[in-house]
């Protein structure tokens, strides 16, 4: 491809240029991170199927607001960009876009904005089945595809906005505050290992649904953490 290629008109006009990595700067405004294990799965995907999204850089340096000596900023891509560089990348294509300040930090956003990005449907789960039958699973969770079907799995606390019965079920836990609160039997040591580590005392307050279940709850915690909790032993 040419190193240069221009679309649009206007303030929507972009160019597509090759540019070197070391004359751009990222957005010190940028609200998006990534973890060492995500970087990783970026690599690799860029690794295997080649840079195929592409940076997006505003290449006008005088700007409001901004020190006089600014260089082209990038606007989407800040982690695409990192993993370049990790792989000891030079340069790579970027969309050029040409905006003011207040453009620029929305168009950050809108690129990375879950709202206007759609949804998945249920056949991701049927495609990521017969992706484990053609390339195995060492494959997919290198490039984080299967991860992505547990996350989708992983069924959000009910909504009860509309008023209807609520519905919740053993093993759901919700965190207020810094208070955990978990739907279970406490009698069950399995119920317990969700609510608190090991290492740490066990909670203030144990709530027991019946007091037959009272004198199981406190053997537990002994066996467990040789600590018995008040309000079960009260109960």
């Amino acid at each position: 491809m040419s190193k240069s290629q221009k679309f649009g008109a206007g303030k929507t006009a972009t160019e597509i240029r090759i540019v070197d990595l070391d004359s751009i700067d990222p957005a010190p405004y940028n609200p998006r991170e990534i973890s060492a294990d995500a970087l990783d799965g970026l690599g690799a995907s860029i690794e295997r199927f080649g840079f195929v999204d592409f940076l997006v850089v505003n290449k006008r340096t005088k700007r409001k607001g901004w020190p006089a000596k600014s260089r082209p900023t990038i606007v989407g891509g800040h982690q695409r960009c990192a993993a370049l560089l990790a792989a000891g990348a030079e340069s790579a294509p970027a969309v050029m876009v040409d905006l003011e300040a207040a453009d620029e930090k929305a168009l950050n956003i809108e690129l990375n904005n879950p709202a206007v990005a759609g949804e998945w449907t249920a056949d991701l789960f049927d495609q990521i089945d017969e992706l484990r039958g053609e390339l195995g699973n060492d494959e997919l969770v290198e490039l984080k595809i299967l991860q992505l079907r547990d996350e989708l799995t992983e069924e959000p606390p009910p909504d009860n906005a509309g008023g209807g019965p609520s519905v919740t079920r053993v093993g759901d836990a919700y965190r207020l505050g810094p208070h955990v609160l978990i739907c279970g039997d406490p009698a069950k040591t399995g119920v317990l290992d969700m609510l608190c580590d090991l290492d740490r005392d066990p909670p203030l307050t144990v709530v027991v649904a019946t007091a037959k279940k009272a004198d199981a709850v406190v053997a537990t915690w002994q066996e467990r953490t040789g600590q018995v909790a008040e309000r079960a032993a009260d109960a």
